[in-house]
């Protein structure tokens, strides 16, 4: 019985190797990314609640309100973000990357955990392992709370839509790939690496250790995210006291 080990040593060694002139990107910087990412995710947070609202009218948020139930709800979104991160890292799994080409870790510039993937994907692929965290602790939640009228399911729903901000702009940035194309998480860049080759049945790897170099230039707007963060935070702990306080009228 051949070794599955020595298979895949066999289809590395046949995998076109690209040079950079073979590589382009769908990609921009991170600040300016991260920027673009608020403004979405400020969207989905004021957008989402609306439905319930029109559906169930406004909600009985005595249960949010008390220590126990503010303190439940705010561990199952701090859990919600460690489990977005690990559900891209299964999509990446699904899509063909080996466990060793996945890397979780947190970005301190841009306050966000994330997952890396290192190995080229086809893009059809690489789009469900952006997508389905969205879809998994956003979409689902939200469609049973808006079903059933549970306040608690819409909310957290729609918090981990509105921190699916930046899986959204990614999409958009990949909308012009082919679904058949390989593709690679940027390392420096909110994006990816497209590679050439698209009509090779083997992953093409490249040549060259896209890690190297300098760092983007264009990082500006990391101060910028991180003061919109903060407004944004600020912002939303205002009109929740609000919204609780017209609720409790």
């Amino acid at each position: 019985m051949p070794d599955p080990s020595e298979a895949s040593s066999d289809a590395d060694r046949s995998a076109p190797r690209l040079d950079r002139s073979e590589v382009s990107s769908a990609a921009m910087p991170i600040g300016r990314a991260q920027v673009l990412a608020l403004v979405i995710m400020g969207m989905f947070a004021l957008l989402a609640p609306l439905p319930h609202m029109l559906i169930w009218g406004i909600p009985e948020v005595s249960s949010l309100v008390s220590p126990m139930g503010g303190a439940l709800l705010g561990g199952l979104i701090v859990a919600g973000v460690v489990v977005h991160e690990g559900i891209h890292g299964l999509g990446y799994l699904w899509g063909g990357a080996a466990w060793s080409e996945v890397k979780f870790g947190f970005n301190w510039s841009g306050l966000a955990p994330y997952a890396y993937c290192g190995a080229p994907l086809r893009c059809g692929a690489y789009r469900w392992a952006i997508v389905l965290p969205g879809l998994v602790l956003g979409a689902v939640p939200l469609a049973v709370g808006l079903t059933t009228g549970r306040w608690g399911a819409t909310l957290f729903g729609f918090v981990m839509l509105a921190a699916a901000g930046g899986d959204a702009l990614l999409l958009w940035m990949l909308r012009a790939v082919p679904r058949g194309a390989w593709v690679q998480d940027h390392p420096h860049r909110m994006g990816a690496l497209v590679l050439g080759h698209s009509s090779s049945e083997v992953a093409p790897r490249l040549a060259f250790d896209p890690e190297t170099g300098a760092q983007d230039p264009e990082e500006r707007g990391t101060s910028t995210a991180r003061l919109l963060l903060a407004v944004l935070i600020v912002s939303a702990l205002i009109g929740g006291v609000v919204g609780f306080v017209a609720a409790s009228m």
